[in-house]
């Protein structure tokens, strides 16, 4: 674990092993020994969707659609049947 400043970014490895089963396993089924690393990232300035530019992109049809509410409840525009 390592802990990066100023960002103070701490990041956990956590690593795991298929068992082995022995050499004659290993030979007579091409088998080897697995391992799997994940490593997450925990940092205490957190990153907001609406910081992103699809959080942008959301945060604009959100308007968009608040626009268009406000449009069909004073009567401008009209509810429309496909």
């Amino acid at each position: 674990m390592q802990l990066r400043a100023p960002w103070r970014v701490v990041t956990v490895e956590k690593l795991t092993h298929e068992q082995f089963n022995g050499m004659k396993n290993a030979v007579k089924n091409n088998a080897d020994i697995l391992s799997d690393t994940v490593i997450f990232e925990f940092s205490k300035d957190k990153i907001r969707v609406r910081s992103t530019d699809t959080g942008k992109i959301i945060a604009e049809k959100i308007e968009d659609l608040k626009r268009l509410l406000k449009e069909f409840k004073t009567g401008s525009i009209r509810e429309s049947i496909f």
